[in-house]
């Protein structure tokens, strides 16, 4: 390593050389930290970015990955639970794997967030009758057909389960 030369020597010693030495080391450590927190925040807002967390958890069931999707989701959840595409994506994933009573748990939380939705109601309506609960289901059917009287399929539904009914008494 060379030696420096006396001008730098005797130019760190004077005071304003040691002055201008700490404030270039402490810039150099100011800086340093800035850019951890900086990385520390895109780590922390990418983990709890509720929409790049809902494209993960997409992207997962469409490779048929619905046990994967499931923690990326419920931690969306977390952050926006007022989100009934979460709550449906959840329960759709659940009822993928088979834990048909989660799933709709899941679907219920969707139509509580937005009980107007007719779509929602169907998902819900669909997994009560596959866990054979099926006056519950004829009962959202019933409210699909209140808030769209020209659904046909809702009607449709709304007999079929009625038939069911009647057949299971006798």
């Amino acid at each position: 390593m060379p030696r420096p030369d006396i001008d730098t020597v005797i130019a760190e010693l004077t005071p304003r050389g040691r002055k201008r030495r700490w404030i270039s080391i402490l810039t150099a450590i100011i800086a340093l930290a800035v850019g951890v927190i900086l990385s520390y925040q895109l780590i922390i807002r990418e983990e709890v970015d509720p929409d790049l967390l809902i494209s993960d958890a997409k992207l997962m069931m469409g490779r048929d990955d619905f046990e994967g999707a499931i923690p990326k989701l419920k931690l969306a959840h977390e952050h926006e639970g007022d989100n009934p595409e979460i709550c449906t994506l959840l329960a759709i994933c659940f009822d993928r794997i088979g834990e048909v009573a989660e799933a709709i748990r899941w679907q219920r939380e969707a139509v509580r967030i937005e009980p107007e939705n007719p779509n929602l109601r169907m998902r819900l309506a669909i997994l009560l009758e596959k866990e054979g609960r099926i006056e519950e289901a004829a009962e959202e059917w019933r409210r699909i057909a209140a808030l769209q009287p020209d659904n046909l399929y809702a009607k449709e539904k709304l007999k079929e389960l009625k038939a069911k009914a009647d057949r299971s008494l006798r």
